[in-house]
Protein backbone atom coordinates (compact mmCIF):
# COMPACT_ATOMS: atom_id res chain seq x y z
CA UNK A 1 0.00 0.00 0.00
CA UNK A 2 3.31 2.31 0.68
CA UNK A 3 3.22 2.95 -3.30
CA UNK A 4 -0.28 4.41 -3.26
CA UNK A 5 0.23 6.15 -0.57
CA UNK A 6 -2.31 4.73 1.50
CA UNK A 7 -0.10 3.07 3.95
CA UNK A 8 3.34 2.37 4.69
CA UNK A 9 5.93 -0.13 3.81
CA UNK A 10 7.23 -1.76 7.47
CA UNK A 11 9.97 -3.25 5.57
CA UNK A 12 9.30 -6.78 7.47
CA UNK A 13 7.34 -10.40 7.20
CA UNK A 14 7.49 -9.84 11.39
CA UNK A 15 7.17 -6.54 12.24
CA UNK A 16 7.79 -5.56 16.02
CA UNK A 17 4.75 -4.43 17.49
CA UNK A 18 6.22 -0.95 18.01
CA UNK A 19 7.18 -0.35 14.68
CA UNK A 20 3.49 -1.43 13.59
CA UNK A 21 2.13 1.15 16.57
CA UNK A 22 4.29 4.14 15.01
CA UNK A 23 2.73 3.14 11.75
CA UNK A 24 -0.60 3.04 12.85
CA UNK A 25 -0.45 6.46 14.57
CA UNK A 26 1.33 7.84 11.35
CA UNK A 27 -1.31 6.44 8.95
CA UNK A 28 -4.18 7.88 11.32
CA UNK A 29 -3.07 11.57 12.16
CA UNK A 30 -1.87 12.31 8.50
CA UNK A 31 -4.68 13.31 6.32
CA UNK A 32 -2.52 11.77 3.09
CA UNK A 33 -3.17 8.63 4.09
CA UNK A 34 -7.53 8.89 3.88
CA UNK A 35 -7.12 11.14 1.11
CA UNK A 36 -5.12 8.24 -0.46
CA UNK A 37 -7.50 5.39 0.86
CA UNK A 38 -10.22 7.25 -0.56
CA UNK A 39 -9.13 7.83 -3.77
CA UNK A 40 -8.36 3.80 -3.84
CA UNK A 41 -12.20 3.26 -2.76
CA UNK A 42 -13.31 5.50 -5.37
CA UNK A 43 -12.06 3.72 -8.28
CA UNK A 44 -12.75 0.68 -6.92
CA UNK A 45 -16.65 1.75 -6.45
CA UNK A 46 -16.67 3.46 -9.89
CA UNK A 47 -14.65 -0.15 -11.55
CA UNK A 48 -17.01 -2.86 -13.38
CA UNK A 49 -15.35 -5.47 -10.93
CA UNK A 50 -15.54 -9.07 -12.71
CA UNK A 51 -17.26 -8.41 -14.92
CA UNK A 52 -15.16 -6.08 -16.81
CA UNK A 53 -12.10 -7.95 -16.57
CA UNK A 54 -12.88 -9.94 -19.93
CA UNK A 55 -12.65 -6.05 -21.49
CA UNK A 56 -9.15 -5.51 -19.80
CA UNK A 57 -7.38 -8.74 -19.49
CA UNK A 58 -6.54 -8.49 -23.20
CA UNK A 59 -5.31 -5.51 -23.17
CA UNK A 60 -3.05 -6.62 -20.09
CA UNK A 61 -2.07 -9.77 -21.92
CA UNK A 62 -0.71 -9.04 -25.04
CA UNK A 63 0.63 -11.00 -26.90
CA UNK A 64 -0.48 -13.73 -24.73
CA UNK A 65 -4.49 -14.22 -25.99
CA UNK A 66 -6.20 -17.04 -25.63
CA UNK A 67 -5.67 -17.48 -29.75
CA UNK A 68 -2.21 -17.00 -29.53
CA UNK A 69 -1.63 -19.47 -26.40
CA UNK A 70 -3.87 -22.34 -27.99
CA UNK A 71 -1.38 -22.28 -31.12
CA UNK A 72 1.29 -23.37 -28.65
CA UNK A 73 -0.38 -24.97 -25.90
CA UNK A 74 -1.13 -28.89 -26.07
CA UNK A 75 -4.66 -30.10 -25.80
CA UNK A 76 -6.43 -32.08 -22.83
CA UNK A 77 -9.21 -32.65 -21.20
CA UNK A 78 -8.45 -30.11 -18.91
CA UNK A 79 -7.52 -26.80 -21.00
CA UNK A 80 -10.81 -25.45 -22.82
Amino acid sequence: MEFSGAGINLRSNVPKSGAVARAVRTVLAAPSYALASARIGAEIAASSGFAGVEDVLPGLMGAHTPSALAAVTPRCSCWP
